[in-house]
């Protein structure tokens, strides 16, 4: 007689379980789908970050857009007064990283390795670092060659706030914090920010 209950307790057990890991897939998976469209570049955005890598004469136009290694990338035909190079740009539709597309192997390759490669506009300028005003402190964490986030901390002390930012050229970036965008150029080491109340000029510290 003691058997049917024991059961019922056990299929109700079986089923909350099941019901439990459903639901915590369900949540990470769309914590996955959030992280992805905020960490995913625009054609805009890519757009402009394979123009500031191009010498002066040479123009990109999109082609399409293809996956190599799980990861997307916006290829690009590279033009000379109208007439298409050989060799495509790809451009890494997370990381902003811009790279030679060899077509007929379906691989990437250095962009160092690009017939118009220009190395003065492909300098690495550093924004790694801290940075200090009279009012925050700003904490910089290069990700890649096209973005890196930071931290603003009140300097009287207080909670930190976060933001990512992409590089619209080696000196300047565009970022989003509380819904607001901020602009940040980078000159003889120190950024000046505008928007999200952080407007200033930051001394590396």
């Amino acid at each position: 007689m003691k058997k049917k209950p024991i059961i019922i307790a056990v299929v109700f057990i079986v089923a909350a379980v099941c019901t439990f890991l459903i639901l915590t897939n369900i949540k990470r998976a769309q914590r996955e789908e959030e992280r992805e469209k905020v960490s995913t570049l625009t054609q805009a955005d890519c757009d402009a970050l394979v123009a500031e890598k191009l010498p002066e004469g040479l123009e990109a136009e999109l082609s399409n857009t293809t996956v190599i290694d799980s990861q997307e990338y916006y290829l690009y035909n590279i033009q000379r007064d109208g007439e298409e190079l050989d060799q495509m740009l790809a451009v890494n539709s997370v990381s902003g990283e811009v790279s030679v597309y060899n077509e007929d192997e379906d691989a990437l390759e250095d962009y160092s390795t690009f017939a118009a490669y220009d190395e003065k506009l492909d300098e690495n300028i550093e924004w790694t670092g801290q940075y200090v005003s009279e009012g925050f402190v700003i904490n910089i964490e290069e990700q890649d060659p096209g973005s890196f986030e930071f931290s603003a901390t009140p300097a009287a002390g207080g909670d930190a706030k976060t933001g990512f930012a992409y590089k619209d050229n080696g000196v300047e970036a565009k970022a989003n914090m509380d819904g607001e965008e901020i602009t940040m150029t980078l000159k003889g080491g120190e950024p000046t920010v505008k928007g999200a109340k952080l407007d200033g000029t930051y001394r590396r510290k």
